[in-house]
C-alpha cells in the first residue's frame, strides 16, 4: 500500500558509538529545517534514535552534526534518505565524518635566565600534561603525554576540535618543579595548525594521586555511564576548583580512566570530591568529602568514591 512512512534515524561517527566519540548532543536537519539538539545517549547512557515522524516517499536530505561536551562540532554528515512509499517503518543510520584539526603542540622549558627555552633533555622532563579548554589530552591511553617523540620532537600533535580553546600545560622534572604555561589556540576543520608554547617553573607545588571508584568499585567509570571525570577541591567552602579540570573517561588506545595524579597550587590542608559527568551535567558524585593535608614536593594517595546523583 503506497503512502508515507514512519521513519527513524540513528547514527554513529567514524564507526564509533557516542561515548567513544566523546559526542555528548547531536543536532539534525532535515530537508533544510532544523529539528534541534538532542542528547547523544538517553538518560540510562544507552544509544537513542530519533523518530522523524512521517515522511512522503522519496530522497530526503539530512545533516547530522556531533558536539562535545563544549558545544563544539566534531562530527558532521550529510546524507540522503532514499524513504520508500510504502507505509512500512524504516530505519536509517547516519555515520557522521570527523572535523578535527590537527595541531601540532610544542614546548620548550624556562629551566634558567642562561637557558630560557631548554629542551625536555635539558630540563629533565619525561611528559607534559595538556588541557584543552580544562579536559586533558590523551594519547596512548594516558594523559601523561611524552615529553619528546621517537624522532627527537619536543612536542606532539592530536586532534581537536574546530574553534578557539583554552590550553594549559604542565610538566614537573624528577625533583617536584613544576613547569606550566597558557594560551589560546584557533583550530580550523580538517586543517593543520601549529602551536608553540615556553613554560616557566613555578615552586612550590604538592601532588594529589586520585583513584577512582564507583558503587565501592562495582563499575568503573564507561559502565556508569560517565564521559568525563573531576576531581573538586574545597567544596565545602564554596569553591568549584576543578583540578587540573575535566579528564575524559576515555583515555584512547581502549584505556579507561581509574585513577590521576593532578598538582595542587596550594599545599597545605584540603577537602577532596570526586564528580562525574554525562551529557555535561553530574550524573554521580562523592557521598562524603575525604580530607588530607597536601605536603609540597610529595604526592599524598586518595581514593574518592562516588554514586549515582538522584
Amino acid at each position: 500500500m503506497n503512502g508515507p512512512s514512519d521513519v527513524s534515524l540513528e547514527w554513529s561517527f567514524g564507526g564509533q558509538d557516542c561515548q567513544l566519540a566523546r559526542v555528548s548532543t547531536i543536532d539534525v536537519l532535515l530537508d533544510g529545517a532544523d529539528l534541534g539538539a538532542f542528547p547523544c545517549l538517553d538518560s540510562r547512557g544507552l544509544a537513542q534514535s530519533l523518530d522523524l515522524g512521517l515522511l512522503r516517499g522519496g530522497p530526503h536530505d539530512v545533516v547530522l552534526t556531533g558536539l562535545d561536551a563544549a558545544s563544539s562540532i566534531i562530527y558532521q554528515s550529510e546524507a540522503t534518505l532514499p524513504v520508500a512509499n510504502d507505509r512500512a517503518a524504516q530505519d536509517f543510520t547516519v555515520d557522521a565524518d570527523p572535523q578535527f584539526g590537527h595541531v601540532a603542540f610544542s614546548w620548550d622549558f624556562g629551566l634558567s635566565a642562561a637557558n630560557p627555552q631548554a629542551s625536555c633533555a635539558e630540563a629533565g622532563i619525561s611528559s607534559v600534561q595538556l588541557a584543552i579548554d580544562g579536559v586533558l589530552a590523551s594519547s596512548g591511553g594516558s594523559v601523561d603525554l611524552p615529553c619528546s617523540t621517537a624522532a627527537g620532537t619536543d612536542g606532539i600533535t592530536l586532534d581537536v576540535a574546530p574553534g578557539t580553546h583554552n590550553v594549559t600545560f604542565t610538566a614537573r622534572d624528577a625533583s617536584g618543579a613544576l613547569y606550566t604555561g597558557a594560551n589560546p589556540v584557533t583550530v580550523f576543520a580538517r586543517q593543520d595548525t601549529v602551536d608553540a608554547d615556553d613554560l616557566g617553573a613555578v615552586f612550590p607545588v604538592a601532588f594529589l594521586g586520585a583513584t577512582f571508584r564507583f558503587e565501592n568499585a562495582a563499575f568503573d567509570c564507561e559502565q556508569a555511564g560517565i564521559e568525563t571525570l573531576a576531581v573538586v577541591l574545597d567544596a565545602d567552602q564554596g569553591s568549584s576548583l576543578q583540578v587540573p579540570g575535566q579528564v575524559s573517561c576515555e583515555l584512547g588506545g581502549g584505556a579507561i580512566a581509574n585513577s590521576l595524579v593532578v598538582p595542587v597550587f596550594t599545599p597545605g590542608f584540603h577537602t577532596v570530591e570526586l564528580l562525574g559527568y554525562r551529557n555535561g551535567v553530574v550524573a554521580w558524585q562523592s557521598p562524603a568529602l575525604v580530607s588530607a593535608t597536601l605536603t609540597p614536593g610529595t604526592e599524598t594517595d586518595l581514593v574518592l568514591d562516588a554514586e549515582p546523583v538522584p
